[in-house]
């Protein structure tokens, strides 16, 4: 009899307590998971608790509609930047968790079944389930440059994305696996060395997978232009643009307003399917003239950001700063995140020519510098 008191007093002290609030909507995919510019996009959402839903919110400008049967009329504006943005499920209950979607110019295909064929010009959605490999057919002309672009972490995906492309005979022609500044998606450019069809596999590195583990893969036949140089401006500058790589820019004119809210900013490129973006900071930016007019010093002061190019194998920058009294000073360079090939090697040599720190690439330099 004893053993059973607590049992009944906690049995009656729960039926006597407040009601447990319902659980907020929990918004776990859209799909497409991309709209396209001056084009209406349905968007279809999975969840928990996105019954009746009463709007969605969008971190771009955009007209939304809620549909009868639970989707989501999206129409953005033809001349909005390509870009990364997100949604938010408005509901009675309260709003969803934010998922990332993509500003994109290419149209989506139709939404990947097992086996389909690519098209130059577009981009197909699913997923990759667990253990498995996903197969498209690629049908290109001799000579043609074609760009795949796969999206899935930078979406929020889990997928680990590995993308491979075989020719007739089985014989690979391009791979694409972690590539620097892409968080882990891929991205390849490869010239057809001969007529398709070609077999574009795609996977996750770790075979894992499901329904969590999706992806976009834009195809076009563009060309890479990757990281814009600089990288990175002061809010209330303008510069010129440079492509690391690829073609110049139809328009190479960056302007960050002085009341620029973000800090990224998305190029509206005229023209062009790629995605570019730069970092937008509030300290004073220092970038290196292209091509290289000096091999002198670039004076700057603790706190200000630095943008280089090396443009020729075994160049060597030179920068100059002044420490009025002693205090521990950082540096840190980035390579790999801005799509670079670039292993950093960094020294600081005071005025007597000695070397007081170094670190090797990729690698946080943190010394106590005294005067």
């Amino acid at each position: 009899m004893i053993s059973r008191v607590p049992c009944i007093v906690f049995a009656v002290a729960c039926c006597a307590g407040p009601p447990l609030p319902a659980a907020g909507p929990q918004l776990q995919r859209v799909s497409p998971c991309a709209v396209e510019p001056g084009q209406v996009s349905i968007l279809e959402v999975a969840g928990s608790n996105l019954e009746k839903p009463t709007g969605l919110w969008t971190s771009f400008p955009a007209e939304t509609k809620v549909l009868p049967d639970g989707r989501f009329q999206v129409q953005v504006d033809s001349q909005l930047a390509p870009q990364v943005g997100a949604v938010r499920v408005i509901t009675n209950d309260g709003i969803s968790n934010l998922r990332l979607v993509l500003v994109d110019r290419l149209p989506t295909g139709v939404i990947a079944g097992s086996d389909q064929s690519l098209a130059i010009g577009e981009a197909v959605e699913g997923h990759v389930d667990n253990e498995s490999v996903r197969s498209f057919q690629l049908d290109v002309e001799k000579g043609m440059v074609v760009t795949l672009d796969l999206w899935a972490r930078r979406l929020g995906s889990r997928l680990d994305p590995l993308l491979e492309v075989f020719d007739s005979d089985g014989r690979e022609v391009a791979a694409s696996d972690d590539e620097p500044g892409l968080d882990g998606d891929c991205r390849l450019s490869f010239e057809a060395p001969g007529r398709g069809p070609y077999v574009v596999r795609l996977r996750d590195a770790t075979f894992s997978g499901g329904s969590e583990a999706f992806f976009r893969l834009r195809v076009g036949s563009f060309g890479v232009q990757g990281t814009l140089y600089p990288p990175a401006l002061r809010r209330g500058s303008r510069a010129r643009l440079t492509p690391v790589t690829g073609e110049p820019l139809s328009s190479d004119l960056a302007i960050i307003p002085a009341d620029f809210p973000g800090r990224v900013h998305w190029l509206n490129v005229s023209g062009s399917l790629a995605i570019h973006s730069l970092r937008v900071t509030d300290r004073k930016e220092h970038a290196e003239t292209m091509p290289a007019s000096s091999s002198g010093e670039t004076e700057f002061a603790i706190g200000d950001g630095i943008s280089g190019w090396f443009s020729r194998p075994g160049e060597i920058d030179h920068y100059q700063f002044v420490i009025e009294e002693p205090r521990d000073v950082s540096f840190h360079a980035q390579t790999r995140a801005l799509h670079s090939s670039a292993l950093l090697r960094i020294s600081v040599i005071n005025d007597k020519q000695e070397i007081v720190a170094r670190a090797g690439p990729d690698k946080t330099l943190q010394q106590k510098l005294t005067v």
